[in-house]
């Protein structure tokens, strides 16, 4: 609910204004190249002046890997994201065995509901 709220409050709608993809599309499609190619050149101005970005030296990466994509929808999205937070908090507490004994229960609540929005009719 809280990220409905700032994404309202960027996209300047009423407080009880719903908005629903194609709302998101109309705003994101008046979004020009040169803007974000500003925004982008901006953030990495600072980036450098702050010393975080060095520009002696650039890594890219383009490996490409065929896999199977699903539909997105908004609890895959949701799944996608727990299931990424499961594995980055594992790595985080990997000696504290409980804590990762709750992830695991979470995660599995989380697919069950994924599996069970899916197949609602």
């Amino acid at each position: 609910m809280y990220g409905s709220r700032i994404c309202s409050m960027f996209l300047r709608l009423e407080e009880n204004q719903g908005y629903g993809y194609s709302v998101m599309q109309k705003y994101i499609s008046k979004i020009k190249a040169d803007s974000i190619k500003s925004r982008i050149i901006s953030v990495n101005n600072i980036a450098i002046q702050e010393g975080i970005e060095s520009v002696d030296k650039v890594s890219t990466d383009c490996t490409n890997i065929e896999t199977n994509v699903h539909y997105p929808n908004n609890n895959s999205f949701i799944f996608d994201c727990i299931k990424t937070a499961t594995r980055l908090l594992k790595k985080i507490k990997k000696d504290k065995k409980d804590d990762n004994d709750r992830l695991d229960e979470q995660r599995k609540a989380a697919k069950k509901l994924n599996y069970d929005i899916n197949n609602t009719k």
